[in-house]
């Protein structure tokens, strides 16, 4: 039963290029167009990376780790973040 939840040292990074890509296809799902997916990204390694003026109202980030992330001036209605750490991260406007 321990095993259900990784380590936060084994996480693996997810990288600025894959996140946008990710980023884009949640603005379509939100925006109800064709080719648009909900973002789910559970335990992940997110640090550093930037999220700046997004809308990631509905995403799913269980688990992962948002470290130094930049979330500023964003939009979260409905955002699971259960069990995410947030060390450092710029949430300002949020």
């Amino acid at each position: 039963m321990d095993n259900l939840i990784p380590d936060p040292r084994d996480l693996p990074s997810y990288g600025q290029e894959n996140l946008n890509v990710l980023l884009e296809k949640h603005a379509m799902f939100l925006e109800g167009r064709i080719g648009g997916a909900r973002a789910v990204v559970k335990y992940q390694n997110l640090s550093g990376l930037n999220f700046h003026n997004r809308d990631l109202s509905k995403a799913d980030f269980t688990g992962s780790i948002l470290d130094n992330a930049d979330l500023s001036n964003g939009i979260y209605n409905s955002v699971v973040f259960f069990g995410c750490s947030f060390k450092n991260a710029d949430l300002s406007d949020a």
